[in-house]
């Protein structure tokens, strides 16, 4: 909202780079030094008049921000003390005015007015979820080595379902993405597209190094910006999607 470029690190905090009226920038950090619990930030989510951060292992902190001052006027940690059971968060996403989180133990859970709802072991095992995406009537959650599951938004204490391994190029998930009737499943062994109708998948498409990526290990980050552009984050920098028309080589 104010041209700033919000930036977390693994180990020196929040970096923040603030446009100048002579175009160019100037550089702040947050950190423990300064006010910061933690160091560790995996995910940042801007939404009205807060800035959320995902820490690694010291739980989830909700920034009050000024954005007509550019400063953070206070801090609330959520954490063991209240109410977040589980700290060691794999991912969030804001989704239905709710910050919704995963965890390593394999809880998903969502902060809504400052309170903290859990669904323990929702799959029904010990694994960790890494990544979720929801749709109109489903959450759908990749885990780390069990595959790709999902669970109905209305009934979150239902049972999942797991989607066919044989849509999917590897069962170790690290990053999914909505766009429009599209799922797309970032792995360790490339992007699979899965194209949904009623929430069933009808086709799956694979893409890996022959179609462009320099690395078909995916992380955990993939984004759409306000072009409808589709990014995903790969071991070895970030791969733009490019959607053309398929054409059918007559000879």
């Amino acid at each position: 909202r104010s041209n700033n470029l919000w930036l977390g690190s693994e180990n020196k905090g929040v970096f923040i780079y603030r446009k100048q009226a002579d175009s160019t920038y100037t550089i702040e950090n947050f950190n423990t030094k300064n006010g910061l619990p933690s160091n560790q930030i995996q995910h940042i989510i801007i939404n009205k008049n807060h800035i959320w951060l995902t820490t690694k292992n010291s739980g989830i902190l909700k920034l009050n921000y000024d954005f007509e001052n550019n400063s953070i006027t206070s801090i609330l940690r959520f954490n063991k003390s209240n109410g977040l059971k589980d700290t060691q968060i794999t991912t969030t996403t804001f989704h239905d005015n709710k910050i919704w989180y995963t965890t390593k133990n394999g809880a998903l859970g969502y902060i809504e007015n400052n309170s903290v709802v859990q669904y323990a072991n929702i799959l029904k095992q010990q694994s960790p979820i890494t990544a979720l995406a929801f749709t109109k009537s489903n959450v759908f959650l990749g885990t780390q080595g069990k595959g790709l599951w999902k669970v109905s938004t209305d009934n979150l204490n239902s049972s999942p379902t797991r989607i066919d391994r044989t849509n999917l190029a590897s069962q170790n998930i690290r990053q999914l993405l909505i766009d429009d009737n599209n799922l797309w499943v970032g792995t360790d062994r490339g992007l699979d597209k899965l194209n949904l109708q009623n929430n069933t998948i009808v086709k799956s498409t694979h893409y890996n190094a022959n179609d462009g990526f320099t690395n078909v290990e995916t992380s955990s980050v993939a984004i759409k910006d306000s072009q409808n552009t589709l990014w995903f984050g790969t071991n070895s920098g970030i791969t733009k999607y490019i959607p053309t028309e398929n054409k059918v080589n007559i000879t």
